[in-house]
């Protein structure tokens, strides 16, 4: 729980080279008030830049080996708690190791964030539901994971609360999921760790920056360049499709221009809609479990294949998502009295009527501008405000681009929302 400054990039090197760890055309740098690893000559495409065997690595597996006698039957859903728990036994058994001594002492998770821009952030979608899985999961692990090793080291209580916390906020913000074993693993390796996001646009001809990947014959995890590198040219990797709100809530940064941007919308029925009782037993079943008549829904960029091919306007290319889903609920809500006889056209999820269109329309400009005022209310100040900044930038760009596509959408004729008889693409 150390500041990175306490190691330098030429001790983490040869750190390195001691456990086996063979670096290749790669080297640690100091990036950004951080580190990342940087191309140290011209790299191709293809090239093995970093092997890392399997023995430096942490893995789930080693702690619940390790503590199995006191948890109950490993899930899944805990294997970030379980990383956790074998990142603390590793800073305990081995304080000195340079790359754990390198680990950053501050906590990105949005667990941690002061109280004051918790709240603020709250008004986003995105990070209010990460806060309530984050929160939910660290309490149960707490409790069936961490006071059951608590209560058998009884050594002064070197597993303590606060360095779980931790240990659980370098495992979400630097550990990957590989395919090991024929299934996805959750592992942290050192100095793979280092790479830096970059998001990969859906135009681009690699699917990712650089890939880690397990090799089974020689028992560690390589890392391989999937684009070319000059020297000096920071190497990365994408951490997936996320949204400025996760990697906000999960890494501490956000992108001014992210591909991948999602906000969450409240979309549901007013209390006066005198229909709403016969509107939710039209709903398909999956979509009926929710606790009130509103639902989350998320917006999205459109992916740039699947744009207009140029052949319309440019103000008339739809760019942002509409899912099946949402679409589905705006009509069925939108729905007005006299089409509410034309169930069957309404449930293959088909523009009932003009007029119901454009209340189906109405209800999502409607949640969309009701998430535009936190876009530019003011941030609170401290170190994530430059980030938050850029978060409400991006979010408000992309509800901005979603009321300008649904108040087209509610101008169109109904019968150029319907398709031909033989159009299964529509």
């Amino acid at each position: 729980m150390s500041s990175q400054a306490q190691v330098s990039s030429e001790e983490l090197m040869e750190w390195a080279a001691a456990e086996g760890i063979q670096v290749k055309g790669v080297r640690v740098e100091e990036i950004g008030g951080g580190r990342g690893l940087v191309a140290s000559a011209a790299v191709s495409r293809g090239t093995v830049l970093l092997e890392a065997p399997k023995s430096c690595a942490l893995l789930s597996s080693q702690a619940i080996a390790r503590f199995q006698h006191l948890w109950p039957p490993a899930e899944e859903k805990d294997s970030v708690y379980h990383l956790a728990i074998e990142l603390m036994h590793r800073v305990l058994v081995s304080p000195d190791s340079p790359w754990l001594k390198s680990l950053p002492s501050s906590l990105p998770s949005c667990l941690y964030w002061p109280p004051e821009e918790k709240a603020f952030l709250r008004g986003c979608g995105k990070i209010a539901q990460i806060l309530d899985q984050q929160e939910k999961g660290m309490k149960e692990a707490e409790e069936k994971l961490l006071r059951p090793v608590q209560e058998k080291q009884k050594e002064g209580g070197h597993f303590s609360q606060t360095l779980f916390r931790w240990a659980v906020s370098m495992v979400l913000s630097r550990s990957f999921e590989v395919e090991m074993y024929d299934k996805k693993t959750l592992v942290m390796i050192p100095m793979v760790d280092f790479l830096n996001h970059k998001p990969i646009s859906s135009s681009s001809s690699s699917s990712t920056s650089s890939s880690v990947q397990f090799d089974h014959q020689s028992m560690s995890f390589i890392v391989t360049a999937m684009e070319d590198y000059q020297a000096g040219e920071e190497v990365s990797i994408c951490y997936g499709d996320k949204s400025n709100g996760e990697l906000l809530a999960c890494y501490g940064f956000c992108l001014e221009e992210n591909p991948h941007e999602a906000v969450t919308v409240h979309v549901g029925m007013g209390e006066e809609d005198a229909g709403r009782e016969l509107k939710m037993r039209m709903l398909p079943r999956g979509l009926t479990l929710a606790h009130s008549f509103v639902w989350d829904q998320d917006l999205r960029w459109v992916p740039e294949e699947g744009r207009s091919d140029g052949k319309e306007e440019e103000e008339e290319r739809d760019r942002v998502l509409f899912s099946e889903e949402l679409l589905l609920l705006l009509r069925v809500f939108g729905c007005e009295q006299e089409d509410l006889m034309r169930l069957p056209l309404i449930l293959q999820n088909l523009p009932a009527s003009s007029s119901s269109e454009n209340s189906a329309m109405t209800i999502l400009v409607r949640a969309c501008k009701a998430s535009l005022p936190w876009c530019s209310s003011e941030a609170p100040g401290g170190s994530l405000q430059e980030d938050v900044r850029r978060l409400q930038r991006s979010t408000g760009r992309l509800l901005e681009e979603a009321i300008k596509q649904a108040e087209r959408y509610a101008q169109r004729p109904v019968q150029q929302l319907q398709p031909e008889e033989d159009d299964d693409d529509w």
